[in-house]
């Protein structure tokens, strides 16, 4: 964590959502885990921006998952974190990932032991708008605190539980590179074994459209140097970050889908995601429904429709790790995939 903080009058730790927190609690919080806006500036992080486009919107991606990850540190109150009217609405799924990392921070600290988790009623108050992007988020919060991955896990939505190793692999390879080439560490497989570590193999694949500053081609490059039977959630992954994130034109997108070639279909399942994701969250642009809809290979909102149906029923007792948690994921998004597939004609 750095210890740079930006103070900005949206991140106030002073303000009235901090109220019934100790003031020191809270300082002593932001000042050991607190972010600057500057440690989501790609140079910072050692990556070369394609374009200047794909600078722009990684980057304002990148500080909006800051701003809501400093505005949790300070927060009393969960429900109330996501009103910030300094973050776009088309920025606001990066804000609430931040969020739920952030909320998962604070609950660690020693000083909030026997205080309630905050994250838990976070999820639950964000469940019908951004139920994906906050499961994410709290698995950032997984990879940075081995003491309370049980107690997190066991808040999640079990259905949308393998999102967090999704957060864990995008974390683990945002902060170091090289962990797109080895895989994820042991702790991954000893918790949820390969289901978990394909999952964070789609993390990883969100993280290379960042790391790779937004260039298809060395996005490409960095999967084809993997061991074949990961490039599947790679692509899958890296096609999500595409559609969510941008830094391309729409046009662009179809390079891609190109470079892919058999994978192409999990390129589209991971942007039909991104674009679900989007739409019920009402953060979507023509831009993102535009570019998703080339790499989902159809219609954007027929996509979406696509992902909707094919979400499994949510058994009532599923909460938290479950076999049936990576059953059920896995076959959500093989009938996307294949959907989507029959829909746009592919043969193969």
């Amino acid at each position: 964590m750095a210890d740079h903080l930006v103070n900005e009058p949206d991140d106030d730790v002073t303000g009235g959502f901090s109220r019934g927190l100790t003031f020191g609690a809270v300082q002593l919080t932001r000042r050991l885990a607190g972010l600057g806006l500057h440690e989501a500036h790609l140079s910072v992080r050692g990556f070369r921006a394609a374009t200047p486009q794909a600078r722009s919107a990684l980057e304002e991606a990148g500080m909006a998952f800051v701003r809501g990850y400093n505005r949790a540190l300070g927060s009393s109150e969960a429900a109330t974190i996501e009103q910030s009217p300094r973050i776009a609405q088309r920025l606001k799924g990066f804000f609430m990932e931040g969020a739920a990392m952030g909320l998962g921070i604070r609950d660690g600290m020693p000083w909030y032991m026997f205080s309630a988790a905050k994250l838990p009623t976070f999820l639950t108050s964000t469940a019908v708008e951004h139920p994906y992007l906050t499961t994410v988020g709290a698995g950032w919060a997984i990879a940075r605190l081995p003491w309370r991955r049980s107690r997190i896990l066991e808040s999640l939505d079990g259905l949308l539980l393998p999102l967090a190793f999704d957060g864990w692999g995008f974390h683990d390879c945002y902060f170091r590179r090289a962990n797109v080439a080895t895989g994820p560490a042991r702790a991954v497989t000893h918790i949820a074994g390969c289901p978990g570590a394909r999952a964070w193999d789609q993390g990883a694949g969100r993280a290379l459209w960042f790391v790779c500053g937004g260039s298809i081609e060395e996005a490409v490059a960095c999967i084809a140097r993997t061991k074949v039977e990961r490039h599947s959630d790679l692509f899958a992954g890296l096609g999500l970050a595409v559609a969510y994130a941008g830094g391309i034109e729409p046009s662009e997108a179809q390079a891609l889908v190109s470079a892919a070639g058999p994978h192409r279909w999990h390129v589209a399942q991971g942007a039909a995601f991104a674009l679900e994701a989007h739409v019920r969250a009402r953060t979507e642009t023509p831009e993102t429904l535009s570019r998703g809809a080339v790499l989902a290979g159809g219609d954007a909102l027929s996509s979406v429709e696509i992902v909707r149906m094919a979400m499994p029923r949510r058994p009532t007792h599923l909460r938290g790790p479950s076999a049936q948690s990576w059953t059920l994921y896995e076959q959500w998004r093989a009938r996307v995939s294949e959907q989507l597939k029959r829909a746009a004609g592919w043969t193969s």
